[in-house]
């Protein structure tokens, strides 16, 4: 629905999320200004209400100052030179689910081979 209203609308545009307005960026250089060197003026993110768990004291949902413990937090881990090191743990990691796919696509389960098949072609 996104992709339909952004071809209709151009890369940026309004409408309503669960009766809430929301803004919609489909441009990526403006996505990378908010996400990246302007992060921090949009700590505060939409919402739906739901149960209370510990669980719910995760970056997509806190708020605030809480937002800005937990961002100052990890953004260290996910630094340029730590992500290079993960390169290969993730390919590996790939690698392995491809395998599985393909073995259970093999096995004649209908539902996983029709993901495999989309997977491929995507």
């Amino acid at each position: 629905m996104l992709f339909d209203c952004a071809k209709m609308y151009g890369k940026v545009f309004a409408i309503s999320l669960g009766g809430k307005p929301s803004l919609i960026v489909a441009d990526p250089e403006m996505v990378r200004q908010i996400m990246i060197k302007d992060f921090p003026k949009f700590r505060n993110r939409l919402t739906f209400e739901k149960l209370k768990s510990p669980l719910d004291k995760n970056i997509l949902d806190a708020k605030d100052d809480a937002w800005k413990r937990i961002r100052i937090t990890l953004t260290p881990t996910f630094s340029a030179a730590k992500m290079k090191l993960m390169v290969l743990l993730i390919k590996k990691s790939c690698d392995t689910l491809v395998e599985k796919l393909g073995k259970t696509a093999d096995s004649g389960n209908y539902l996983i081979s029709q993901c495999i098949i989309y997977y491929l072609l995507d």
